[in-house]
């Protein structure tokens, strides 16, 4: 969900502690050293992952532990994005998801859906991290994948 609605890459996942989840705010701040640009970035966190957040009880989480660590609860060590990977592809098989489905590519379908729900490029650019709004916009020609209704209904014969 963090990865889908929060459009966070895997290796930041798994970095993630308490301190940089602010509930109250809605928001998480990935400080520099974990971005894959090397810039921080506040993320909006939506109401219905904002529930699931509560569940995991983060102001219980000691400020050192990462909030995903051994057995994906928290602790203090850091798991891989490797160890994500392997506990998705078990996941996809068990749903029997297409293998294609890679976890990764909950972020770029979460990208798609945002665009899809008339979130603008710019709000889909910061909530990602791309560096440029040319990253972004890759995404649009497939969110926008549709007939044009008008052409559709308006379109008269030859």
């Amino acid at each position: 969900l963090l990865c889908y609605h929060c459009l966070i890459r895997p290796t930041e996942i798994c970095q993630l502690k308490p301190s940089y989840i602010n509930l109250e705010k809605n928001v998480i701040i990935l400080p520099s050293e974990i971005t894959k640009n090397s810039q921080s970035r506040m993320i909006t966190i939506p109401g219905h992952l904002k529930e699931v957040l509560l569940k995991l009880e983060i102001e219980k989480i000691k400020t050192d532990h990462y909030i995903f660590s051994v057995k994906f609860k928290p602790g203090k060590k850091l798991i891989t994005r490797r160890q994500i990977g392997n506990r998705w592809a078990k996941l996809r098989k068990e749903i029997d998801m297409p293998m294609e489905m890679q976890f990764y590519s909950l972020k770029d379908t979460g990208i798609v859906q945002m665009l899809r729900d008339g979130i603008s490029p710019e709000v889909v650019r910061d909530q990602a991290g791309h560096s440029s709004l040319e990253v972004t916009n890759k995404y649009v020609i497939i969110a926008n994948e549709k007939a044009d209704q008008q052409i559709l209904d308006k379109s008269s014969e030859f």
